[in-house]
């Protein structure tokens, strides 16, 4: 079943979403919601880019720190393979912590958890708006005779880690849901289980990218 009504309550209330979605969803739905999510979240925040002519990406959602087109091509792969490895290695945990859940179910929640890119392309659109507003109110006191300290980049340096934490948890929160569902497990022993997996692939991903000479910037 692919459902994009679902996505506020994916976003809001992942648990009461998810139990709508166990039983009426494949693989290949996972997929498509997968590209949806990643695509539109994209093409808005390319939108507002080409606006404002500013592409940092203040919150993560998949395609680096910078917007271009290599980028969106080889995060969008890096992506989906991570996503797969999470989803492998989750389900594998999962079990071994009793639960009884299939691979392809586990892998079709965690592309519904993705949904929390819209999240956090519209974060990093509303960063922008706000540095675009301070770079023209510097500049605007610069043509008046006055000269500002740029403080909006401290603030900037402020905003970025303490957004990534919230974003962070935010999506750890949905995926324990997702695999505590998925597999009908306690909450606490889904945490467990995208903690672990997520200690695991995060590890394993870095040394690959660095043997591979790939930056993640």
């Amino acid at each position: 079943m692919i459902s994009l009504r679902i996505i506020p309550k994916i976003i809001f209330k992942p648990g009461e979403a998810f139990e709508e979605l166990k039983g009426n969803i494949t693989g290949e739905d996972g997929v498509i919601i997968f590209l949806i999510v990643s695509v539109v979240s994209l093409l808005t925040f390319g939108f507002f880019t080409k606006l404002l002519g500013i592409n940092i990406m203040a919150v993560q959602f998949g395609f680096g720190t910078i917007l271009n087109l290599g980028n969106a091509i080889l995060f969008l792969g890096i992506e989906f393979f991570s996503l797969v490895l999470i989803a492998y290695i989750a389900n594998l945990i999962a079990l071994k912590l009793g639960g009884s859940g299939e691979f392809y179910e586990t892998f079709s929640f965690f592309c519904y958890a993705k949904s929390l890119n819209f999240v956090q392309a519209t974060a990093s659109i509303v960063v922008n708006v706000w540095l675009y507003l301070k770079v023209l109110e510097t500049i605007s006191a610069l043509n008046t005779g006055n000269i500002l300290e740029p403080t909006y980049l401290s603030q900037l340096a402020q905003i970025i880690p303490m957004l990534f934490i919230i974003f962070s948890l935010w999506l750890i929160y949905i995926m324990a849901n997702a695999i505590s569902t998925a597999h009908n497990i306690s909450k606490l022993k889904g945490f467990a289980a995208v903690i672990i997996t997520n200690f695991i692939t995060g590890a394993a991903i870095f040394v690959i990218l660095n043997l591979a000479g790939i930056r993640l910037v």
